[in-house]
């Protein structure tokens, strides 16, 4: 049976779909535009709003598993829309409607309803509605992901390419980015069919960094000035890297033995060398 990626088109997206395809899996891609790379891997792309659950709906049937990418995709910088709440709730329903099994999603770490920070507790409300929902998921807290269209790796790209360089402030906090590819395996594992999948795991890459630190190795600046709001990063998700963003991996692999690649993986897979 097939799996539907709404977001398609986010870097998570598009390698997960590569994944997929690669072992001969049926991909319907559920975006906003529509995509001839999507197609030319073997996808089928159906085009519709996010918010459209007659259109959801029917590109769900017959579908097992739900992967929702939506707040990945082109991420836009208004509160509301990275909050993912209303994009989750009409992909419930529709995914109940359509009797799929089993419903895949990304989130932030520290995500919580009772979060201090608005951002935060938005991704949280997010989060209860999948595991209220009766189907079997996964939610999967991301440390930063590193990807060449993800925020952090926005970020990085201007960085690099200008006269100085900016990191956020403080610039001492720490993180262990995890690339886009090694989230998009640990979704595969996460959908393996062999069992039902009930959980939420945090995931992240296998080395820790200051964001100096990060900043510093990959534009290789000799100085850099830091700033509370840094160009590629929406407002609310500066104000919560601004704090540490460690995930602690080692649950996820042990029970689906998925490892991460190395930071310079990903930092060259996002073309930032």
């Amino acid at each position: 049976m097939p799996v539907l990626i709404i977001g398609a088109t986010s870097d998570v997206g598009r390698s997960l779909a590569g994944l997929l395809r690669a072992e001969d899996a049926q991909v319907r891609a559920y975006v906003r535009q529509d995509d001839a790379d999507l197609r030319s891997m073997g996808c089928k792309v159906a085009v519709g709003l996010y918010d459209d659950l007659g259109r959801m709906e029917s590109a769900m049937e017959q579908v097992h598993t739900v992967v929702n990418l939506a707040a990945e995709e082109d991420p836009p910088f208004r509160l509301r829309d990275w909050s993912n709440q209303e994009t989750t709730d009409v992909a419930l329903i529709a995914a109940r409607s359509a009797d799929v099994m089993r419903f895949l999603a990304l989130s932030e770490l520290h995500a919580s309803p009772t979060a201090r920070d608005e951002y935060l507790r938005a991704r949280g409300t997010s989060d209860d509605l999948v595991r209220s929902s009766g189907l079997q998921f996964a939610i999967l807290r991301c440390a930063p992901i590193l990807g060449a269209h993800t925020p952090l790796g926005e970020a990085l790209r201007r960085a690099r390419d200008a006269r100085v360089a900016t990191s956020l402030s403080p610039g001492s906090q720490r993180m262990n980015p995890i690339g886009a590819g090694d989230v998009a395996r640990a979704l595969l594992l996460a959908d393996s069919r062999g069992a039902a999948v009930n959980g939420e795991w945090d995931i992240g890459g296998n080395e820790g960094v200051s964001f100096d630190e990060l900043v510093t190795r990959v534009t290789r600046a000799k100085r850099i000035q830091r700033r509370k709001s840094v160009p590629g990063i929406p407002r609310a998700i500066a104000r919560t890297w601004s704090r540490d963003r460690i995930a602690d991996s080692r649950d996820f692999a042990e029970q689906f033995g998925w490892a991460p690649g190395s930071l310079d993986d990903a930092i060259k897979a996002s073309g930032l060398t």
